[in-house]
């Protein structure tokens, strides 16, 4: 509610103001920035000496290249904390494994030195060596940051993922950018960010020719299966006999529907909702490709194992022996800087007679 909320003040439609979200306004520092009109998320202005970006929550922060003079109109309008030197040297990752896999991507691994993700939670190898060499720091999880370590470890910027880790560095004085938000997760906003970021870095050349690259590899896919009938997908989460599947403008589910699948789960308008039972196995049983997202990947490896723990997926067409179960690796969701070697997995599992010589490295099979 209180992201909702804020969205509306920046956006400049609010009729009432309360006091809570005056408060919100004074911690982002709003009231000293221009917010007339529509921003666009994770957007890039440049200006004479210093650009301007927007991040996922509608703030808008100053970016000022280190060993320059910062500009008067930008004390003018940015608190402090609101004004970021780049090229980054230090940044904590506060919003999941999204922001990581696209900065070791760009190729600033060095500068990734704080993460909610503890070193078990990564299956990344670029970061698992990091937090080997000891370079890289967990600084606690997301809604319990340990707050003198990250002043420690001095970050010129800490990307996030929630409004209220956003008010609580901020007010601490941290420089913070919001870069993840579960109700906007499109392949859009997964290339927004790539432009996003690289800004940071000064490095917005490289991070479009990656936006490219990913861009062009999506239209292969896309056009490989244009003559090709559409396949039925499921896609679930399934744990305790609970269920959750993909929104279908979450990235993942436009990549499958792209590569020719017919997800069946499209009509979904949260991320990564929670279905009935009765309700995922009515839609799911004649798909014939299921993607299982299981919490304790090391234990399921065949069909079998799968029934094992969740008999009552046996009477789906994708567990009889013509059907396809296949699991995301981790990784899946940790490297979406490599959204187009991602992308031509999907199209091979969904389409394999179209891709004879892909090995997939994303997914695995169950026998």
């Amino acid at each position: 509610m209180r992201k909702r909320a804020l969205s509306t003040l920046l956006s400049c439609k609010v009729i009432t103001l309360t006091l809570l979200l005056l408060c919100a306004c004074l911690l982002f520092a709003c009231s000293r920035q221009d917010t007339q009109g529509p921003v666009e998320l994770l957007s890039i202005t440049p200006y004479e000496g210093y650009s301007v970006g927007v991040d996922l929550f509608g703030r808008k922060l100053a970016m000022v290249p280190k060993g320059k003079d910062i500009p008067s109109e930008v004390k003018e309008n940015f608190a402090a904390n609101m004004i970021v030197r780049v090229p980054l040297e230090r940044v904590i990752v506060a919003s999941g494994s999204y922001d990581a896999g696209i900065i070791l991507e760009l190729g600033f691994g060095v500068t990734f030195v704080g993460s909610t993700e503890a070193p078990e939670e990564w299956y990344h190898p670029g970061v698992k060596e990091l937090y080997e060499k000891g370079t890289l720091s967990f600084v606690g999880q997301w809604n319990a940051l340990d707050f003198e370590l990250i002043k420690t470890l001095d970050p010129d910027l800490i990307l996030v993922s929630s409004l209220e880790a956003t008010e609580a560095l901020t007010a601490l004085g941290f420089p913070v950018a919001g870069t993840y938000d579960p109700d906007i997760n499109t392949i859009e906003n997964r290339l927004k960010l790539i432009d996003f970021i690289s800004a940071f870095y000064g490095a917005r050349e490289k991070g479009r020719e990656s936006i490219e690259r990913i861009k062009a590899t999506i239209e292969e896919v896309k056009a490989r299966q244009a003559n090709s009938p559409k396949v039925p997908v499921s896609w679930g989460i399934y744990y305790n006999r609970r269920v959750y599947a993909l929104k279908g403008s979450f990235w993942m589910a436009q990549l499958i529907t792209l590569a020719g699948g017919d997800y069946i789960f499209d009509y979904l308008e949260t991320d990564t909702m929670e279905l009935s039972l009765e309700e995922f196995l009515t839609a799911s049983k004649d798909a014939d490709i299921f993607f299982a997202n299981p919490i304790y990947e090391e234990h399921v490896q065949t069909k079998e194992d799968m029934l094992f723990y969740h008999s009552d997926l046996a009477i789906l067409k994708a567990f009889s022996p013509e059907g396809i179960v296949v699991v995301p690796r981790a990784i899946v969701f940790q490297d979406t800087g490599n959204l187009d070697e991602i992308a031509l997995d999907v199209g091979a599992v969904i389409h394999p007679e179209l891709y004879p010589d892909r090995e997939i490295s994303y997914f695995y099979y169950l026998e």
